[in-house]
């Protein structure tokens, strides 16, 4: 079980040192990573998130950057686990300067030596987020059955939101008559007084519409 410093409110980042054991706390120190230790395939990652740029899918990013070692602890990065484990094509310190991330999870795989020549792994992962422009519109039932959309979009107080964190959906049900449900391009309903995460999507915009009990 990984000791984790809850030193955070909600997802708000900080400079945490993170480890299996007190032992190890002091080995490496991560600018901009999560506390929580977050399972991919059955291993074990520490998370940094970077958003990216409207429009843009890859960014250059340098982890090297961010990671400080403790007073003698050396350390190889490697892009598989594989590599790692052999011992083979450390990422350079040339390498980083060529180094992109793209949209997605993005595995990097660490071991650092300590004097006395002990090895410790560590495995971090750069979770690249978009930007998602978003848009409310309404979904009504007219008399005649036709449907119209009135527009929300303009009275939003933000119209822009990143893939994967929290949503308050209850500051869109503030703009909305009585009675509505909001419900996403992904065919999923979010009710009032529910958390949830922001999806990932594959466009830049997400319309939410909002419907009234006699079409849903």
């Amino acid at each position: 079980t990984y000791r984790q410093r809850f030193v955070y409110s909600g997802l708000s980042q900080c400079r945490i040192y993170v480890g299996a054991y007190d032992v190890y706390r002091e080995r490496i120190s991560i600018d901009g990573a999560y506390s929580d230790i977050r399972s991919l395939d059955g291993m074990d990652f520490i998370f940094i998130e970077q958003v990216l740029e409207t429009g843009t899918d890859s960014i250059s990013f340098n982890l090297s950057e961010k990671v400080d070692f403790a007073d003698g602890v050396t350390a190889a990065f490697y892009k598989s686990d594989g590599d790692r484990e052999n011992n083979r094509n450390p990422i350079s310190e040339f390498d980083w300067y060529t180094q992109e991330v793209k949209a997605g999870n993005n595995r990097y795989y660490v071991r650092t030596s300590n004097a006395n020549g002990d090895l410790k792994d560590y495995n971090i992962n750069v979770c690249c987020v978009r930007a998602i422009k978003i848009d409310l519109l309404g979904f009504d039932r007219n008399e005649d059955g036709s449907y119209s959309y009135p527009s929300y979009s303009d009275f939003l107080p933000s119209s822009y939101v990143v893939e994967g964190d929290y949503f308050d959906f209850g500051a869109l049900y503030d703009l909305l008559p009585e009675g509505k449900t909001i419900f996403g391009e992904d065919n999923v309903l979010y009710k009032l007084g529910e958390d949830y995460t922001y999806p990932m999507i594959s466009d830049n915009t997400h319309t939410f519409l909002a419907a009234g009990g006699n079409i849903i």
